[in-house]
C-alpha cells in the first residue's frame, strides 16, 4: 500500500526533468523577457464608432480604410485617419468590410442578413439580399459572391455584378455556406459548408464538382471551413473540422488526405510562391509537415509542446511560420530547419507576414491580452502594438483594432527607428526537423 506515493514521486520527478518540461520552462523564461519590447505609438487613432470595431481593412492602393462595427455602421477614412464617410443603412452588427481589387467598390456584410455595395466615397450602390453571412470580390472586382446561413433557411451562395445585380444562385449545399473564394483568373469559384463539403463552380455559377470530406467514411460530417487554389490554379486544398486537409484536382477528384489543423486564422498560404511545396499543421501531435506539390512528405517540423493550429509560408517562400496552443509561434526556413521561437503571448498566437516577408505580426486569442507583437524575419522581437492587427498592402503601415477604436502605425524602416530595449530573448528553445 506504500508503493503509490513512491510511484507518484517517481513520475513527478520524471516529468519535471523531461525535455518537454525543460522546453516549457525555457518558453516561460523567454516570455518574461519579451515583455520588455518597446511599445510603438500610433500616428492616427480612428475615433467615431460607438461600439466595438469588428473589422478594419486597407484599400488595395493603401490610401483608404474601411472599418465595421457593432454600432451597425461602417466608416471610411483616409490613410492619415481623416473620416470620409459613415456608411449607414445596416440594422445589425456589421461583421466585415472590404474593398474591390480596383478600390472603386466597398462591400459590407451584417447580421441584418444583408450585404451592401458602396462606391469609394461611401455612396450606397445596392443592397444584396439572401441571408448573407460572408462576402468576397472576384479577382477583377466585376463579380461579388455572398454566402448564406441555415438560421434563415437559405443554404445558397449568390453571384452579383459590381452594381449589385444578381447573376446566379449557387444551390446544392445542405447546410450553412461558410466561405467563398475565387481562382486567381476568376474562372472557378469554391464554396465551403457546414454540410461537410466544398463545391466547385464555374464563373457563371454552374456546378462542376462536389468535394466531399466524408465520401470515404460513414461517420459524422464536419464543416469544411476553408478552401483555396494553388498558385497555378491546378490544385485545390480544403480544410475541415474533422482535422484533415485534402488535396483535389480542378475537376474535384481527390489526390491526397492528410492530418490537419482545427480552424485558426492565419494570414499566410500553405503554398510557397511557385507551388512546389506545401506546409500543413497537425492538430494532434504538435507537429507540422512540409510536402512537395503531390503531397509527398519532405520533412516533419517538431518542437511545439501543444497542438499546432496554423502553418504557412512567407510571401517570398523563405520562411515558414507555425502557431500552437503552447502559446508560441515558431519560425522555420524553407527546408524546415528551425530559425526561432516567438514567445510572449499569453494566449494562442496567430498572425501574418509583411508583404515582402521581412516582418511578422502576431496577435493572440486571449481577449485580455490586447497586444500585437512585431518581429523581424529571424524572430527578433521589435515592438508591441495595442490591439490586434495586420499590414497594409505595401507593408508600410499596420492597422490594429482595440475596443471601439482603430489605430494606424508606421512600420519602422529599420531597427534603429525603434526605442531601445533592455533585454532580447535568445529564442533557443529546442526544435527538430525530421527528414522523410
Amino acid at each position: 500500500m506504500r508503493t503509490a506515493p513512491s510511484l507518484y514521486w517517481t513520475l513527478l520527478v520524471a516529468l519535471l526533468t523531461s525535455p518537454v518540461s525543460a522546453c516549457m520552462q525555457t518558453i516561460t523564461d523567454e516570455r518574461e523577457m519579451v515583455t520588455s519590447a518597446p511599445r510603438l505609438l500610433p500616428y492616427a487613432v480612428l475615433e467615431g464608432h460607438t461600439d466595438g470595431v469588428q473589422d478594419a481593412n486597407f484599400s488595395p492602393d493603401g490610401s483608404r480604410i474601411v472599418t465595421t462595427s457593432k454600432d451597425e455602421t461602417a466608416r471610411l477614412w483616409d490613410i492619415e485617419g481623416k473620416p470620409l464617410a459613415v456608411l449607414g443603412g445596416h440594422t445589425g452588427i456589421v461583421r466585415g468590410g472590404r474593398f474591390s481589387p480596383d478600390g472603386s467598390r466597398v462591400l459590407t456584410w451584417s447580421r441584418d442578413d444583408s450585404a451592401r455595395l458602396w462606391d469609394r466615397d461611401g455612396k450606397e450602390v445596392a443592397a444584396l439580399a439572401g441571408a448573407v453571412y460572408f462576402g468576397n470580390f472576384g479577382p477583377t472586382g466585376e463579380r461579388v459572391a455572398t454566402t448564406s446561413y441555415s438560421f434563415a433557411d437559405d443554404l445558397t451562395a449568390r453571384l452579383w455584378d459590381r452594381d449589385g445585380n444578381e447573376v446566379a444562385v449557387l444551390e446544392g449545399h445542405t447546410d450553412w455556406v461558410i466561405g467563398v473564394t475565387f481562382s486567381s483568373d476568376g474562372s472557378r469559384i469554391l464554396t465551403t459548408s457546414n454540410d461537410g463539403t466544398a463545391r466547385l463552380w464555374n464563373a457563371d455559377g454552374k456546378p462542376i464538382a462536389v468535394l466531399d470530406h466524408a465520401a470515404d467514411r460513414n461517420d459524422e460530417r464536419h464543416a469544411v471551413w476553408r478552401s483555396e487554389f494553388s498558385p497555378d490554379g491546378n490544385r485545390i486544398v480544403t480544410y475541415s473540422f474533422d482535422y484533415t486537409v485534402r488535396l483535389w484536382d480542378t475537376d474535384g477528384m481527390p489526390i491526397a488526405v492528410l492530418p490537419g489543423p482545427s480552424r485558426w486564422p492565419f494570414g499566410g498560404t500553405p503554398y510557397n510562391p511557385d507551388g512546389s511545396r506545401l506546409v500543413a499543421a497537425s492538430h494532434d501531435d504538435g507537429t507540422a509537415h512540409l510536402y512537395d506539390s503531390d503531397w509527398n512528405e519532405i520533412v516533419e517540423l517538431v518542437g511545439h509542446a501543444g497542438p499546432v493550429l496554423g502553418a504557412g509560408f512567407s510571401p517570398d517562400g523563405s520562411r515558414i511560420l507555425t502557431f500552437s496552443r503552447d502559446r508560441t509561434a515558431r519560425l522555420w526556413d524553407s527546408e524546415g530547419k528551425p530559425v526561432a521561437v516567438l514567445v510572449g503571448h499569453s494566449g494562442t498566437p496567430y498572425g501574418t507576414f509583411s508583404p515582402d516577408g521581412s516582418l511578422i505580426l502576431t496577435n493572440s486569442d486571449d481577449p485580455n491580452e490586447r497586444v500585437a507583437r512585431l518581429w523581424d524575419s529571424n524572430g527578433k522581437p521589435l515592438a508591441l502594438l495595442d490591439g490586434s492587427g495586420h499590414f497594409s498592402p505595401d507593408g508600410g503601415r499596420i492597422i490594429t483594432i482595440h475596443g471601439d477604436t482603430t489605430s494606424i502605425y508606421h512600420v519602422p524602416a529599420a531597427a534603429t527607428d525603434l526605442p531601445e530595449v533592455d533585454t532580447v530573448p535568445s529564442n533557443e528553445v529546442p526544435s527538430v526537423s525530421r527528414p522523410r
